[in-house]
């Protein structure tokens, strides 16, 4: 695949939206500009996950607890909307997959909830495709939020990755969810 056309395919792949592939479930692919063990670093070593999603509190490993703090707060210099509170929250569950570098998955607990998520990395030519699933989603309002929250944080690590200045955060995400509004349906 020459450059010019590579380019072209990131550019359709990282402007694309999520997909519903089934009930409660929500998937993106995005193609990372970098190597598997580097994309594999900023999704488990809580310094680089920091800069784009959330801090890390235990190590991971498979079997392990799953203990993170998000704290929107420090990824954008906007001011947090009214109905997400502080931008600050907790995360837990239990580390199901620590493949490195290919699969990680974890439980999220929401509310009385075991969600699930997913990430597959696959080289691809100097770069990772990373799929992001994230299933077991109890209702349309938090899939929306949830799609949106992926769209947004994995646009944040494609900048990382790329040394380029990340989009406002909750501005990504506002549009995010409008679009993401179309795409799932149901209540």
């Amino acid at each position: 695949m020459t450059a010019q056309a590579r380019s072209k395919t990131d550019e359709n792949i990282n402007e694309s939206y999520g997909t519903v592939p089934a009930q409660g479930t929500v998937h993106l692919k995005r193609l990372m500009p970098a190597d598997p063990w580097t994309v594999w670093s900023y999704l488990t070593e809580s310094e680089k996950c920091a800069l784009w999603l959330n801090t890390i509190n235990v190590p991971f490993k498979e079997g392990g607890p799953y203990d993170v703090t998000f704290d929107n707060k420090k990824l954008t210099s906007e001011t947090t909307p009214e109905e997400f509170g502080s931008g600050c929250h907790q995360a837990g569950g239990e580390i199901l997959t620590f493949d490195p570098p290919r699969t990680l998955s974890y439980t999220w607990k929401m509310g009385e909830t075991d969600t699930v998520v997913l990430f597959e990395l696959a080289p691809q030519e100097g770069y990772t495709l990373l799929s992001v699933t994230h299933s077991n989603l109890p209702a349309r309002s938090t899939m929306l939020n949830v799609a949106s929250g992926w769209h947004t944080h994995i646009g944040l690590l494609i900048a990382k990755l790329a040394n380029k200045t990340p989009p406002l955060f909750w501005t990504s995400f506002m549009e995010a969810r409008a679009k993401y509004e179309q795409i799932i349906k149901g209540e």
